[in-house]
């Protein structure tokens, strides 16, 4: 959603049974020139790009939203991390996500 600009009040349009399952990934709002290169190498983990993560978690838990989160992550960088350090920075990032300006509904 944050590749294609849209705002995270635009997610609130969507009924929350609707949403079953929300995978959570970021990078540089504008595209890069081989556009699979940038989907398979370069994603970022959540908080360290151009999206407003924590403005589409607001907006999933401001309409009901209490399902699972998931943090979809294709980047060369990070599978070049021995997989335990991988893990580790992508679990830190994503949680800090949660704490980063959302409030419960």
């Amino acid at each position: 959603m944050g590749k294609l600009r849209i705002p995270p009040e635009e997610l609130k349009r969507i009924p929350s049974d609707q949403l079953a399952w929300v995978e959570l990934s970021d990078g540089p709002v504008e595209f890069m020139d081989d556009p699979i290169d940038e989907v398979i190498n370069h994603r970022r983990l959540p908080g360290e790009g151009d999206f407003d993560i924590p403005g589409y978690l607001e907006a999933c838990r401001s309409i009901g939203y209490d399902g699972p989160w998931g943090a979809e992550v294709l980047s060369a960088e990070l599978r070049a991390l021995p997989l335990e350090d991988a893990v580790k920075r992508t679990y830190e990032a994503t949680v800090a996500q949660f704490g980063a300006g959302v409030t419960n509904p």
